[in-house]
């Protein structure tokens, strides 16, 4: 649906997380008419919207993992055994739901001898409750990564203040707040939300066709391939087929860990909805070739890596409103002509990104990226989506995306951590540069004075905040802000990210000041 699209849309104000918080979005409009009273209700309503979802996680997400760890112990002995255990004690399963279903049919194959079925549901069974857990556990991370995006966005009511600009009668999320610190994080939370949602209303109920039933009452999963790759049964039976298709265009290391990821708390779960949204768009050839790109440039993989690659949106949480448009031919055929390292990868990109826009004339909006190759007209957003899509279909892991908070006006910038000599460092590069030689580098590069793109044709107003932002389950999520004025200036705010390897956790700390910090201009080519 497009931004301006002004159908009405009903929600619930019961049922999951992302229902809850998209009724709350959209029901609100007439108490933020603009920048000012947006912050108040961020401030008031939707933290006491996502601390009730938290409160009511905790409660359940201890239990949801006690089941999948029991469930899991029972898989092992009936796969370790050589014989049948003493029948379960079991009460009866609600069989409309996917893990009840399994269990019901564990007990049954229990009951009736067969350890052969026995062993199968109790797979299953483990299955889905891990799947359960993950999904309370990926709530339980996206409700707190808002939360510290909203207070780090409640440093700044003044900002708001000063921009009060009035909304127009347009979509809710407004170009405004993305502007303004903290406001970037809204939509892809969303977006992320809905996915915990999408995942979960699979599990509680009975997927057609993914059961095959006997003429004698008798029935098993929908095998998928589990026997050439035990991990496979991890993913939902319809995801099966997809995940052998990928993991069959991997080395042997490439592999192992894929099948770890499978079996892993954030990435089961980030593994299943990658693969739902390239399957269902009819990419996974292209995203095969990504995987194999990606494993012959690193000779020792990671299952970090494996993932980040297969993030199914471009550079900007506001990328992959067409799920395939990541790899669009031109976008392939142009990765597979980025070489070298890392850091010499996203420069290309740069390159590639620059030479699409041509003349600063061509700047311009377009709702997808498709729309944006066939007509060069390109913004900050789709600029760096070029650049995210062309380094992850180079098969290069690690990238960011950037948010420049200045009030009125915003921008959005590209990143990616990369290997130095010193060690690993997260470099900058921007669409509308002209072509960069050395890459920026985060924070560093905004430690006082700043300087907009030539490229960039609107009002270049002082740029207060700086946000960082990695791949979340569905969309991007919030992972730093950095203050450019004001008394805080220099301070770094941090959010955990559990999935993300030598991440620091939540905090804040104060940037020193460097005499070598990317004050000046990028050095171009």
């Amino acid at each position: 649906m497009r931004p301006e699209d002004p159908r009405k849309l009903a929600f619930a104000e019961s049922g999951g997380p992302g229902t809850r918080l998209a009724h709350q979005w959209y029901t609100s409009r007439s108490a933020r008419r603009s920048a000012a009273a947006d912050f108040a209700w961020q401030q008031t309503t939707l933290r006491a919207l996502l601390d009730g979802l938290g409160r009511q996680n905790a409660q359940v997400l201890p239990q949801a993992i006690r089941l999948a760890d029991t469930a899991e112990r029972l898989a092992r002995t009936l796969r370790e055994g050589s014989a049948m255990p003493e029948t379960l004690a079991a009460s009866p399963a609600a069989q409309h739901t996917w893990p009840g279903y399994c269990a019901a049919s564990l007990v049954a194959a229990m009951e009736g001898g067969n350890l052969g079925a026995a062993r199968q549901w109790a797979d299953e069974l483990a299955s889905a409750t891990f799947a359960l857990a993950d999904l309370h556990r990926w709530l339980e991370y996206l409700v707190r990564n808002h939360l510290t995006a909203l207070d780090f966005q409640a440093r700044y009511p003044s900002l708001y203040q000063s921009c009060n600009v009035a909304y127009s009668d347009q979509f809710i999320f407004q170009p405004v707040l993305s502007c303004l610190p903290g406001g970037q994080a809204s939509r892809p939370a969303l977006r992320n939300l809905i996915e915990v949602e999408h995942q979960a209303e699979r599990l509680f109920r009975l997927p057609a066709g993914e059961v095959v039933r006997r003429l004698d009452g008798t029935s098993e999963p929908l095998d998928g391939g589990v026997g050439a790759a035990p991990a496979t049964v991890r993913m939902p039976p319809h995801l099966r087929s997809a995940f052998l298709r990928l993991r069959g265009c991997l080395s042997p290391a490439a592999q192992a860990l894929w099948d770890r990821a499978a079996r892993s708390p954030f990435d089961r779960s980030y593994l299943s909805n990658m693969l739902h949204r390239t399957a269902t768009a009819g990419v996974l050839d292209p995203l095969a070739i990504v995987l194999t790109r990606y494993d012959r440039a690193n000779p020792k993989p990671t299952q970090h890596g494996l993932m980040d690659v297969i993030f199914y949106r471009g550079g900007d949480p506001e990328g992959g409103n067409d799920w395939a448009e990541r790899f669009d031919a031109r976008l392939m055929d142009a990765a597979a002509t980025l070489g070298g390292s890392d850091e010499q990868a996203i420069l290309g990109a740069q390159h590639f990104a620059r030479a699409l826009l041509g003349a600063p004339d061509h700047y311009g909006a377009a709702y997808t990226l498709r729309e944006a190759l066939d007509t060069t007209k390109f913004d900050c957003i789709n600029g760096t989506n070029v650049i995210g899509c062309l380094y992850r279909n180079a098969g290069r892991a690690g990238f960011y995306s950037i948010r420049w908070s200045g009030g009125a006006v915003g921008h959005t910038v590209a990143a990616a951590e990369v290997a130095r000599p010193d060690g690993p460092a997260i470099v900058i590069v921007d669409a509308l540069e002209d072509a960069q030689v050395v890459p920026d580098l985060w924070p560093q590069a905004y430690q006082g004075a700043h300087r907009w793109p030539p490229a960039y044709p609107g009002a270049k107003a002082d740029v207060h905040t700086v946000e960082l932002y990695t791949r979340g389950l569905d969309n991007y999520v919030w992972v730093e802000g950095y203050v450019m004025r004001g008394a805080d200036a220099g301070l770094l705010v941090r959010a955990a990210v559990p999935y993300l390897p030598n991440r620091p956790a939540s905090g804040t700390v104060r940037v020193r000041r460097s005499p070598a910090a990317a004050l000046a201009p990028p050095k171009k080519g």
